[in-house]
């Protein structure tokens, strides 16, 4: 008897191949022979009733889901502006209003003092205060610099006249505002004014909402001069003083 024939190699893989071929080509006719009648049913049904997309597409504008940037094809992701908080730009200058000071009682702390406090080293310097219901007047430095406490409230403006009779126009003062409040014409904690052709110049504050010390630090030639605020209830001791 003769041997079988065997069939070479390659041929033997090009029928394997085949079949595989032909394997998947029909399991993708009969899967798309199911998906395109479901298909055609779904558009003739949105074609009978064309309000259904319409009112998803509402509820979906209405619940802010939208497709965000990265998320595309993932229903229901929610917009980076849905989510964002609303932004509303306020100016400091718009929390206080600056009151007119002719109209305000008069309070001299100078005046009620038992005593007049020495002068400190250094060039002369006066204050006057106008709170939103009082104005202090003839406010000056003890020896070491430091001024008589005002007392203000929770974000309460307040206009400073800063007098430097030894001073000359042009003269540099730097001021910096310490343990709070803040300048109504600049967002930083300090800032350097001129003196005008009187030798004064004039700076507007506020203080925030917490209760407790605030001080405008004032520097002129290298001497510095220090108004302290009390924000909140007077105390009990300065209350009579400033009545």
């Amino acid at each position: 008897m003769k041997p079988p024939i065997k069939a070479p190699v390659s041929y033997s893989r090009t029928v394997r191949m085949l079949a595989v071929i032909i394997t998947l080509t029909a399991g993708s006719l009969i899967y798309w022979s199911l998906r395109v009648p479901e298909a055609g049913k779904q558009q003739s049904a949105q074609a009978a009733n064309p309000s259904i997309s319409g009112a998803e597409g509402a509820s979906q504008e209405t619940a802010g889901i939208t497709s965000a940037p990265g998320s595309i094809g993932k229903p229901g992701s929610p917009s980076p502006e849905a989510d964002a908080p609303a932004v509303v730009k306020t100016k400091r200058a718009d929390r206080g209003v600056m009151p007119d000071r002719s109209k305000l009682p008069v309070v001299d702390l100078m005046k009620s003092s038992s005593e007049t406090p020495a002068w400190p080293d250094g060039p002369q310097m006066f204050a006057e205060v106008s709170s939103e219901t009082k104005r202090f007047i003839n406010l000056r430095p003890n020896n070491v610099g430091i001024m008589p406490t005002v007392n203000i409230g929770t974000e309460e403006s307040v206009a400073i006249r800063l007098d430097f009779p030894e001073g000359a126009a042009g003269d540099r003062i730097f001021l910096e505002l310490v343990d709070g409040g803040y300048f109504l014409n600049t967002d930083k904690p300090g800032q350097v004014l001129t003196l005008d052709q009187s030798k004064k110049l004039e700076v507007s504050i506020s203080s925030d909402d917490r209760v407790g010390d605030c001080k405008l630090f004032m520097r002129q030639s290298g001497h510095t001069r220090v108004l302290p605020f009390w924000v909140g209830s007077p105390l009990p001791l300065a209350q009579s003083d400033q009545n």
